[in-house]
């Protein structure tokens, strides 16, 4: 089955991308990045934290980063 994908930078989410399938039902999905989105949030507040790949490995405020994180429902 072919799906074409489109990668997306997006201003509140960061990168993301689509799958779009082009036969019948046409069915489409959004691939979103929570760790992205959360590191997001965290250069927004000023807080220090480092990553590799999709994970924290420091925080200087664990507490807010847990906050963030228990916001994704």
């Amino acid at each position: 089955m072919w799906q074409y994908y489109f990668y997306v930078r997006d201003q509140d989410w960061g990168r993301m991308f689509l799958g779009i399938c082009p036969y019948f039902p046409f069915n489409a999905r959004i691939y979103l990045n929570q760790h992205e989105w959360l590191a997001r949030r965290l250069q927004e507040e000023g807080v220090f934290f480092r990553k590799a790949a999709n994970a924290f490995v420091q925080c200087s405020n664990p507490d807010r980063l847990q906050q963030l994180a228990d916001s994704l429902t």
